[in-house]
C-alpha cells in the first residue's frame, strides 16, 4: 500500500494514472467541450476542476462529459440553494449553530472521508432554515472537500441520521431536495461514494426512503445501509473518528459544523468565482 498523503501514487494504483494519461483525458475532455457543449452553459475549464470527472468516470471521456454536463444541469434545478450567483461559505454561517452538517477530521478504514447529515438543533432554535438550506451548506462542503485528490481517490462515505425526525417535519421535506440529492448519487456529480448509511428512518420518511432506493442504479442501491440505530455504526466507521455521540469510543469530540465551516470558509472567494459557471439565464449571464 502505499502513503496515503501520497496522491499521485494512490492514482497509480488505483487507476493505473499518469500524468500525461492525466493531461490527454483533460484535453480530450475540454475538445468534448468546445465542440458538443451545451449553448446555456458556460464551463469552468480549470484542470484540476476537471480531472474529478476524469477520475469519477475512470478515464472514459465521453462519461465524464456526460457527468459534466449533469452536474451544471442538476445544479440548476435548485439555483437558489446549490451555489447561487454570487454567495459562497460565509453566507452560510446561519447554518453552523444548527449542528446539522459536519465532515469529519479524520478518515476511515478504507480511506474515505465521512460526511454525516443530521437534524441536530433544528427544532430548538428560532430559525427560518429549510431542508434546501442543507444543500446550500452541504454543497459547499463537499466541494471543499474535493479539492483534496486524495478524497477525489478514496470518495465520500455519507450518513444521514434521521433520529429526530417525524411526521410533523414532512411539510418541510421539498422533493426537489430529494431529486437533487438523487442526480447526485446516480452519476451527475464527480464523486466516489463509498457507502450510504441511513440511521433511525422514522415510519413517516420511509416510503421517502423506499422511493430513493428504487431509483438507485443497482450498484448504488448495494452501498445503501439501513440501521434502525446508530448503535452499530462503529462497525463500518472507525469509532475513534466518530463524534461522541455516535460511539463509545470516540476520542473526537461532540458533533459540531463549526470546524467545517471554517475550513469551506477559507475558499469563499473561490466559491464565489465559480458560482458564475453553468446554466446561463438571462438575468443572470456571466
Amino acid at each position: 500500500m502505499v502513503a496515503m498523503d501520497d496522491w499521485q501514487a494512490l492514482a497509480l494504483e488505483l487507476h493505473g494514472e499518469t500524468e500525461e494519461e492525466l493531461r490527454n483525458a483533460i484535453n480530450a475532455l475540454k475538445e468534448n467541450i468546445a465542440e458538443k457543449g451545451l449553448k446555456n452553459i458556460v464551463y469552468e475549464k480549470d484542470d484540476d476542476f476537471l480531472a474529478r470527472f476524469i477520475r469519477t468516470s475512470k478515464y472514459d471521456v465521453a462519461k465524464a462529459f456526460r457527468m459534466l454536463n449533469g452536474y451544471y444541469l442538476n445544479r440548476a434545478s435548485l439555483p437558489h440553494k446549490v451555489a447561487p450567483r454570487g454567495k459562497g461559505p460565509k453566507d452560510t454561517e446561519f447554518y453552523v449553530p444548527l449542528k446539522s452538517i459536519m465532515i469529519l477530521d479524520r478518515k476511515n478504514w478504507d480511506g474515505s472521508s465521512v460526511l454525516i447529515f443530521r437534524q441536530g438543533d433544528w427544532d430548538k432554535i428560532n430559525t427560518k432554515a429549510v431542508l434546501a438550506d442543507m444543500l446550500f451548506f452541504g454543497f459547499y462542503v463537499v466541494e471543499a472537500a474535493m479539492r483534496d485528490p486524495i478524497v477525489q481517490l478514496q470518495g465520500l462515505t455519507v450518513v444521514f441520521d434521521c433520529s429526530g425526525f417525524g411526521i410533523r417535519h414532512l411539510p418541510f421535506c421539498d422533493m426537489a431536495v430529494f431529486r437533487y440529492l438523487l442526480s447526485c448519487v446516480n452519476g451527475s456529480y464527480p464523486m466516489r461514494l463509498r457507502a450510504i448509511h441511513v440511521l433511525s428512518c422514522p415510519a413517516a420518511f420511509r416510503f421517502v426512503l423506499n422511493l430513493f432506493r428504487n431509483f438507485l442504479t443497482p450498484k448504488m442501491r448495494a452501498r445503501l445501509h439501513v440501521h434502525s440505530s446508530s448503535a452499530n455504526l462503529d462497525k463500518y466507521i472507525d469509532g475513534s473518528i466518530l463524534p461522541e455521540e455516535y460511539s463509545s469510543t470516540s476520542t473526537s469530540g461532540p458533533f459540531s459544523s463549526k470546524p467545517t465551516f471554517d475550513k469551506m470558509s477559507q475558499y469563499h472567494d473561490w466559491f464565489v468565482t465559480r458560482s458564475y459557471y453553468g446554466v446561463q439565464t438571462d438575468n443572470a449571464a456571466k
